[in-house]
């Protein structure tokens, strides 16, 4: 799954990770870490890409859909996040 950021930043540039997590009926979580993107969030508006691979035995249904860009800091902390609510 390819998933768009779309990012405006009226302050200097700040280092961050763009975080991604799917969320089941049972409240099982499913993200990939690997894929976290580190970055440097520039001044502006700007569109981030990165992916969230899926493992081939999920189960079919609707998930939870929660975006996250975490500032990277002396101490991982959610600068913005967004529920997107749910998604097949």
């Amino acid at each position: 799954m390819v998933l768009d950021y779309v990012v405006r930043n009226d302050g200097a540039p700040v280092p961050v990770q763009l975080g991604a997590s799917l969320f089941g009926r049972t409240g099982h979580e499913y993200f990939d870490p690997r894929s976290d993107r580190k970055l440097w969030l520039r001044t502006g508006t700007t569109v981030y890409r990165r992916s969230l691979r899926l493992p081939s035995d999920m189960p079919a249904g609707r998930y939870r859909l929660v975006v996250a860009v975490w500032w990277l800091g002396n101490e991982k902390r959610s600068i913005a996040s967004a529920d997107c609510g749910e998604r097949l």
